[in-house]
């Protein structure tokens, strides 16, 4: 798709770039494929021997799990008839009765009989052919993956994020997050660096639109506010009066009191955010919500539209008395009602960002229901674009190789695929709000002299993202409650020769102790009870690690070669360290930087 700028984004994905990024992957896939030396054919065989085997241990399993069931029914069978049996032989003198608790003994022996013989020698064989299937189970699995394994070592980071750039012309992805990125964006755009310690980055890719900057960012957001706990206990008392004959009448009562407290307790939500630095139009402010109208029928969409119409006829009527507002209503109803952002602060250059066709590519977006429809919230303010949409919170966009490694060819080839074409769909779809925008493609941004001295060799948004991407247990403080997520912060970095950067990373998590408190509550009985109700107590305790992160380059492959050789015993076989799109971090006091990327070179 070599085009300047796209005019009708989301026609442009139907029609074209939806087929050739599918194709694409198709194509890139059979040359890794060609380049791995894989045996299609054999793999397939292979496959097939496996899971054949593996549905034959399937189907014992599952006869065993029906004969255990038949053998416990047994057992209870049994117990029952002698239980049965032995209360008639007991209990009656009728000869009848005695006679049926003699059958009853009698059928329970039998049960218990067929239980310890017939089924107890079934489960018998069945326990060893699936410990035996087992093993061949596994054998044929080996085999298969030894098929796969040069293909499964060529998978590498950033693959579809390549197949993607090749068919938007104007879209430029960058390998890794550059600080000289970053301080354009600084200087020119006013955005801040992400410094709160609450927040903490756990993805993030940078790159531009016809030169203008945008960085799509997946963060951690950790929060401390009160939380209600909830406790309750069941009274019950007894009163007793004459009913209407002159009789006394005992009544049992029950109530449910229930008591809440409240106390603080740690919340988190990972969010993620595309932010997109364009100079056009560079002090308005807006922000606009989802409308609920994606798949809605055109009545229905006619009706909110028709509804929506009458509230902002009201709000310019209100502005035209209000002197602080210049709010104006758009000629296009449609598109005013649908798209919102009605608080925003200046109607001129609102109308140079939404022309007439930025309006019916918006319009388009927000009332087709696929492949999103209307799912995001758009905050602008100035030179800063926001678009954090429903199903970016969803998708994972970590290209990790790990996601199309498999046993079999036709299933990483699916994998691969489909990840490629979700790839593409879900960011695209992020950026589709500002690429019906056509003066956002056409104003380049002005010259920036770039300089060549920054305090450190990565970002710290790359910093927190390796940090993250590490084995937990490396940061996890001694004593906090492993079901609670760690929040990883960068307290400080430098640089520490052969380019990488020496980072301090704080890991924030909570002690977690149970504990009760009692409330009083009256209860129908006309007496005080104390209710407890069970809550946690959060203490903060915080650990400081430092980490070394730099950029290698090379390949995935080449790490995992390292990593199974001459620096398996530095890297404690990978737990000490990361790899992941030419960025390699390790904790600090192996001092294997320099050994790496003397390898790689």
């Amino acid at each position: 798709m070599a085009e300047d700028i796209i005019y009708r984004p989301r026609e442009i994905y139907e029609k074209m770039l939806k087929r050739q990024v599918h194709e694409g992957a198709e194509e890139y896939f059979e040359k890794l494929v060609k380049e791995a030396g894989t045996d299609v054919t054999a793999n397939s065989i292979h496959v097939k021997e496996y899971l054949k085997a593996k549905e034959r241990q399937d189907a014992n399993v599952k006869e065993q799990k029906k004969f255990k069931i038949i053998g416990g029914l047994l057992i209870f069978a049994m117990i029952l008839c002698f239980v049965l049996g032995i209360i008639f032989l007991i209990m009656h003198s009728n000869s009848a009765l005695i006679a049926v608790g003699s059958i009853l003994l009698v059928v329970g022996v039998v049960c218990l009989v067929l239980r310890i013989t017939i089924i107890r020698k079934k489960l018998k064989e069945l326990a060893a052919k699936i410990a035996d299937m087992a093993t061949e189970v596994d054998k044929l699995l080996q085999i298969c993956y030894a098929d796969m394994a040069t293909l499964n070592e060529l998978f590498d980071w950033n693959m579809p994020q390549r197949i993607m750039d090749e068919y938007i012309e104007i879209l430029k992805i960058d390998p890794y997050f550059k600080p000289e990125r970053l301080q354009m964006m600084m200087d020119k755009y006013g955005l801040e660096e992400e410094t709160d310690p609450f927040v903490s980055v756990l993805g993030v890719t940078s790159g531009e639109i016809n030169g203008n900057p945008f960085l799509l960012e997946k963060v951690l957001q950790h929060d401390v506010h009160d939380k209600t706990y909830t406790g309750s206990i069941v009274i019950t008392w007894t009163t007793t009066h004459r009913d209407s004959q002159g009789h006394m009448v005992t009544e049992h009562h029950s109530q449910t009191l229930t008591a809440t407290v409240e106390h603080p307790a740690p919340f988190y939500e990972a969010q993620t955010r595309l932010i997109y630095l364009n100079e056009a139009a560079p002090h308005l402010k807006f922000s606009r919500y989802p409308s609920g109208v994606s798949g809605k029928s055109e009545k229905e969409i006619e009706k909110y539209v028709n509804s929506k119409s009458k509230k902002l006829d009201k709000k310019a009527k209100d502005a035209i008395k209000d002197p602080s507002s210049n709010f104006t209503k758009m000629g296009n109803v449609e598109f005013d009602a649908l798209f919102g952002a009605t608080n925003r602060n200046n109607e001129v250059e609102f109308r140079l960002l939404f022309t007439p066709l930025a309006q019916t590519n918006i319009v388009e977006i927000i009332k087709k229901a696929e492949p999103f429809g209307d799912d995001f919230v758009f905050v602008k303010d100035k030179m800063i674009n926001s678009i954090a949409s429903g199903h970016s919170q969803h998708f994972d966009y970590s290209q990790n190789p790990k996601l199309f490694r498999s046993y079999s060819y036709e299933d990483s080839k699916s994998k691969f695929i489909k990840y490629c074409d979700d790839y593409t769909k879900n960011l695209y779809f992020d950026l589709a709000p500002l690429l019906s925008i056509p003066l956002y493609q056409m104003h380049k941004s002005t010259e920036y002299i770039y300089g060549d001295n920054y305090p450190s060799h990565m970002t710290s948004f790359e910093h927190e993202v390796m940090a993250n991407s590490m084995d937990e247990s490396l940061f996890r403080p001694e004593g906090s409650d492993p079901s609670l997520p760690l929040v990883l912060k960068q307290t400080f970095s430098k640089k520490s020769g052969d380019n990488s950067d020496a980072v301090g990373i704080s890991s924030l998590c909570y002690t977690a102790t149970p504990r009760v408190d009692y409330v009083s509550k009256y209860g129908n009985d006309g007496r005080w009870h104390e209710v407890p109700v069970h809550w946690v107590e959060y203490n903060e305790i915080k650990t400081e690690k430092t980490i070394e992160v730099g950029f290698v380059g090379a390949s995935n492959k080449s790490y995992l070669s390292l990593l199974n050789g001459s620096l398996k015993k530095d890297f404690v076989e990978g737990k000490m360290s990361h790899y992941e799109r030419g960025i390699l971090s390790f904790i600090d006091g192996i001092s294997a930087f320099g050994k790496v990327k003397k390898e790689f070179e």
